[in-house]
């Protein structure tokens, strides 16, 4: 078995080391354009450029190392180059439980305004900011496969409201409304925040109000 591994940056030594232990009877190599002719069975890779799908001709599978395949499904006349060869990516592999808490992370930095207690901390001082009203904070996750499933489930589970969108029609308890590619209309009835942009009658809404909104897609 013969396995081109490709990803931009440093870190190819890491990964050649580590299929090498995992399968010691494959022969496997770092693609570069001086060794282009050199043919495998199998690709490992993030972010290819098309020139290694031009050199390789009879790869049986490529693993992409990331949860999105664009890096490849995006590149010109790839269909044609991949010569029937399946794409096999990621399924969350870990990266679900991290998307999650980077997302919350930043939501209750803005939402708690956190900022301004940081600022406050420097100043050496202190004072009670008001709290918020969760439901005039509805969040959007667009997607809703393995990654988008676990960081709804993670927001909903601190009483913000989610809406979601998927490519192919989902059921989850936690999203409000969920699309299936299709061009449809939700309305959604929820409350506008003092402050902030909405659809009000200005630019900003005065007081805490209630508005619809309708999203289309």
């Amino acid at each position: 078995m013969k396995i081109v591994f490709y990803s931009p940056g440093n870190n190819s030594q890491a990964w050649l080391d580590s299929l090498a232990a995992y399968l010691p009877a494959a022969e496997v190599w770092a693609w570069a354009p001086e060794c282009a002719d050199r043919q495998a069975d199998y690709a490992v890779l993030w972010a290819p450029p098309v020139q290694l799908f031009d050199s390789q001709r009879q790869l049986k599978a490529v693993f992409n190392i990331g949860a999105g395949a664009d890096r490849i499904t995006m590149l010109p006349n790839i269909a044609r180059l991949m010569k029937g060869a399946a794409i096999i990516r990621l399924n969350d592999a870990g990266m679900a439980a991290q998307m999650a808490e980077y997302v919350c992370h930043a939501l209750f930095q803005h939402t708690r305004e956190f900022a301004v207690y940081k600022l406050q901390q420097q100043r050496l001082e202190w004072k009670t900011l008001p709290g918020i009203d969760r439901a005039a904070w509805p969040v959007g996750v667009m997607g809703l496969g393995s990654i988008g499933e676990r960081v709804a489930r993670a927001i909903a589970a601190f009483d913000y409201p989610i809406f979601g969108w998927s490519r192919t029609q989902k059921s989850l308890p936690v999203v409000s409304a969920t699309g299936n590619g299709v061009v449809q209309t939700y309305t959604i009835n929820g409350s506008i925040a003092g402050g902030q942009a909405g659809t009000c009658a200005a630019s900003s809404c005065v007081g805490s109000q209630t508005r619809t909104l309708t999203m289309s897609y």
